[in-house]
């Protein structure tokens, strides 16, 4: 599902420039690895729901499970 929309680029969109900053702001490091990493799951996660490619009943939990996953890792 190609948008089209450039990321670090010089023409991607204001928006998506924001965007991507808060996510760095709530996982920084010093080469945004953390934040690509956290974006990509939040996409991830979010294109196969709006598909319909995973149970709507469990929506929450993956939301629940992927913060938990991000903030602390290694837990278990």
């Amino acid at each position: 599902m190609p948008s089209g929309l450039h990321f670090a680029a010089d023409d991607t969109p204001e928006p998506l420039r924001h965007a991507f900053a808060r996510v760095h702001d709530a996982f920084p490091d010093a080469d945004g690895t953390r934040a690509e990493v956290a974006w990509s799951a939040l996409h991830g996660a979010a294109t196969l729901q709006a598909g319909g490619r995973l149970r709507t009943s469990h929506a929450q939990a993956r939301l629940d499970l992927l913060h938990d996953m991000l903030t602390n890792p290694g837990a278990d």
